[in-house]
This record gives structure tokens, C-alpha cells and sequence, in this order.
């Protein structure tokens, strides 16, 4: 029988790169919420005043400390895990919120302090996400399989960093850091190292967090220097899970790939922002699919056998379709800037 400890010390790493608009109302949600934690503030090459005002919040908590990096987000969030101290490790973006306190965090780790890693649901703008679901109850023999099964199968939905706890004995036994040559799924890859190492999962249905979406739209040119980057995490994920431990179905990598070539396509290529001509993201969209890991993947799609619609995209690709494939996701990232504005 589990003996519920009073003190559970958490520490909360906040990477900060011009955000002294927002980071006060991102450590006031941790401080308002827990009663013991430290928060590491990893100020990281801003332009703006936000070291400044960081330090002026030091003057009134004393729970918090600053340190300065170079800019990168996953370099910040590695010299966070360096200085942690906290029996758990707990990373809140600098425009986020943290929403649950202490009392009932104390509850959920006393029972699960066994855990590698214990994830919560959380709010996206005002829509609750839900990571506790029926698909993870039915979970029976082979749990732990069965939970990286389900993360790797959506992981924009599920290999977020935020809204988890991560034990810190985990992380630094395993020596798992965040690639600092990853300019974008930085979250992904280490979220799949994590996965690779760890042998207890936890989800609970508590919605812990506030991820607060961006109210305008920055138009930007087409970079196809981003989708080689987003090709070169898809090889580091694969590579972790081919060292990992944990066996995992040929159906899982497959619906992996499939999410990262629809994240790339939604979020950038035909993202309704962007700035280029249609001939300049066919071009792209094109050249990312004839990649051997995207290739292998969207080959093995039959539409007779989708039962989800996000897939759609990849088999028109893979069919040569690329106009009608990028006019779905062009439609989805319209939605998508209207649905959380």
C-alpha cells in the first residue's frame, strides 16, 4: 500500500526567448499552483527585455532562478535539466500556464512513484485534450507496449513535452538530453528517447496545463531548409526506437511517419501563411515524399483501409495527386488558424 508523501519537489523549466510579455503570467500559474518547486528560467539570446524583468521576479521569489544560454530552445531546456534538483521535472512553455495544485499532484505521483514519466491532459486554447481515454483503459497485457503504440500512433497529440512529468532520476541515469541540432520535432525526439529507455508509463485524466495559442499570424517565406530538418528528426526518432527497448509494431512506425509528413505539410508547406507560389510548395511537397522513410511509408496506405481522414493527404501523394493532396492540407491549416483564434 502506497503512503502519500507530503512533499513532492518539482522542478518547472521555462525556457524564455523574448518573452517578457508573457513570462510573468507563466511563472505566477506555477507559483499560484505548487508550493514546492523551483523554477529555472533558461533565458536564451532574447533581443528584448526579458532578462531583465526576469530577474526584477527573482527580487520577489526566491523559488526562482535564472540562467543564460545561447539561443535554442532545447539547449535552454537541457541546461534546465542539468540545475534541476526536483524529485520531478515538470517544462512549461513562457506563454503557457500550469493549472493544478500541489495537494492533488502530491496524490497522483504517491501512487505512481514507480513512473518514468506520467502524462496529463491539457487545454489548447480552450479545448481540453484528452490523453486519458477509453483506448488507454482497455490496455491490459503488454501495458507498456500498448502506451508507446498509442503516443507514437498521433504525436501531435502526444509526444509534447509539456503536460508531464518526467522522474529527474530517469532522465539523468539515462543521460536523455534534447538534440540541439533539431530546429524543429525537438519535442518529439525526446520525448521517443524517453520511451525508448523507460518501463512505467502513467496517464491521468487531470488537466494540468493551458497551452495558449498565438492570436495573430506571421507570414513567412517557403524554407525548405525546414522540411530536411523535419526529415532529419524522423531518422533520429527512428533511430531511437530501433535502440530502444520496447518492441513496436511496423503499423505504429508507419502511422509515425504518416503524422510527421501531415505536420510538415499542414504546418509548412501548405500552411494558409505562408508566403509562395502553389508551383513552390507542389515542388516541395514533392520532394519530401520521395524521401525512402516518407516513401516506404505512404506506400503501404490503402484507401479502402483509412480509418482516419488526416491520412487521405498521404495517399493522394503518394499517388502523384499533389495539388488536390496540398489543397486538403492548405484547407486544414485554415481551419486550424480560425479554430484556435
Amino acid at each position: 500500500m502506497s503512503v502519500l508523501k507530503d512533499k513532492i519537489f518539482i522542478t518547472v523549466i521555462i525556457p524564455a526567448y523574448n518573452a517578457a510579455q508573457t513570462i510573468e503570467q507563466a511563472i505566477e500559474s506555477v507559483a499560484r499552483n505548487l508550493s514546492d518547486y523551483e523554477i529555472i528560467v533558461v533565458e536564451n539570446g532574447s533581443t528584448d527585455n526579458t532578462s531583465q524583468f526576469v530577474e526584477s521576479l527573482v527580487e520577489k521569489n526566491h523559488g526562482i532562478k535564472v540562467i543564460h544560454t545561447e539561443k535554442g530552445v532545447s539547449k535552454a531546456r537541457n541546461e534546465g535539466i542539468k540545475a534541476a534538483k526536483g524529485d520531478w521535472i515538470a517544462f512549461v512553455d513562457a506563454d503557457d500556464e500550469w493549472l493544478t495544485q500541489q495537494k492533488h499532484i502530491n496524490k497522483i505521483v504517491s501512487v505512481n512513484e514507480q513512473a518514468d514519466i506520467i502524462c496529463f491532459n491539457y487545454f489548447k486554447g480552450k479545448s481540453e485534450v484528452r490523453i486519458y481515454n477509453q483506448e488507454r483503459k482497455q490496455l491490459s497485457e503488454n501495458k507498456l507496449a500498448g502506451e508507446v503504440e498509442i503516443m507514437l500512433s498521433n504525436p501531435t497529440k502526444y509526444t509534447t513535452v509539456w503536460a508531464k512529468l518526467f522522474r529527474r532520476d530517469f532522465i539523468v541515469q539515462n543521460q536523455i538530453l534534447f538534440d540541439e541540432e533539431l530546429r524543429v520535432s525537438e519535442d518529439s525526439d525526446f520525448i521517443v528517447k524517453c520511451l525508448s529507455k523507460c518501463t512505467n508509463i502513467i496517464t491521468d485524466e487531470t488537466c494540468v496545463y493551458r497551452y495558449n495559442l498565438a492570436t495573430g499570424s506571421t507570414t513567412r517565406s517557403i524554407d525548405p531548409t525546414r522540411a530536411k530538418a523535419y526529415l532529419l528528426a524522423l531518422r533520429n526518432v527512428r533511430s531511437s526506437i530501433d535502440k530502444g527497448t520496447i518492441q513496436v509494431s511496423n503499423d505504429s512506425l508507419i502511422n509515425y511517419t504518416v503524422a510527421q509528413l501531415n505536420l510538415i505539410a499542414v504546418h509548412d508547406v501548405f500552411d494558409c501563411d505562408m508566403k509562395c507560389k502553389w508551383g513552390e510548395r507542389l515542388g516541395l511537397i514533392r520532394m519530401i515524399t520521395e524521401d525512402g522513410l516518407i516513401k516506404e511509408a505512404i506506400e503501404t496506405l490503402r484507401i479502402h483501409n483509412i480509418k482516419k481522414a488526416s491520412k487521405i493527404p498521404a495517399i493522394l501523394f503518394s499517388n502523384g495527386a499533389y495539388s488536390l493532396g496540398g489543397a486538403i492540407c492548405y484547407m486544414r491549416s485554415t481551419y486550424n488558424r480560425y479554430r484556435y483564434k
